[in-house]
């Protein structure tokens, strides 16, 4: 008999934690909840000595669109119905970050992408510690689109 379970793949690892609304619906409950989930997460081990700063795990979820449409507005973008939006991390020296969005720039563009504007994403640094602040990236978000005519799987398929 075949089956799908094979000891042999298994391997030591901190896990992870699945949490979705049946129906697909959006739900800030659900994101609150999951938040809840990862704060309890500190038994793995992942906090350094510092007691602050973390191993960078986060939240994986579905893009919240009419927020992003909201946020690309306030930050001169206007975004089209089919978009997508890449979470950058970005050296913190001016000179160095602007160098990093147009290398990436050129590289969309070079699949037929385009990088409609540039979004920094609000951060707290107050709450880390020394450690992760002593390598704390400039965190933007880039706004890209790709030709109209371009289907959703082919604009995934060019981004990945």
């Amino acid at each position: 008999m075949h089956r799908l379970y094979r000891p042999e793949y298994e391997h030591d690892g901190c896990g992870f934690g699945l949490m979705a609304h049946l129906e697909g619906e959006a739900s800030h409950a659900l994101v609150h909840r999951a938040i809840g989930a990862l704060d309890r997460l500190t038994h793995r081990g992942a906090v350094a000595a510092d007691g602050k700063s973390g191993d960078g795990c986060g939240l994986l979820m579905g893009l919240p669109k009419d927020f992003l449409r909201e946020a690309a507005a306030r930050a001169g973008s206007a975004l089209e119905r089919r978009f997508a939006v890449g979470m950058v991390f970005l050296n913190p020296a001016p000179q160095e970050a602007a160098e990093g969005r147009r290398v990436l720039a050129q590289k969309l563009s070079q699949k037929g992408l385009h990088a409609l504007g540039w979004r920094e994403v609000p951060t707290d640094p107050d709450v880390l510690g020394p450690r992760a602040l002593a390598s704390l990236p400039r965190i933007e978000q880039v706004f890209v689109e790709g030709p109209a005519k371009m289907t959703e799987a082919e604009l995934e398929r060019r981004l990945f």
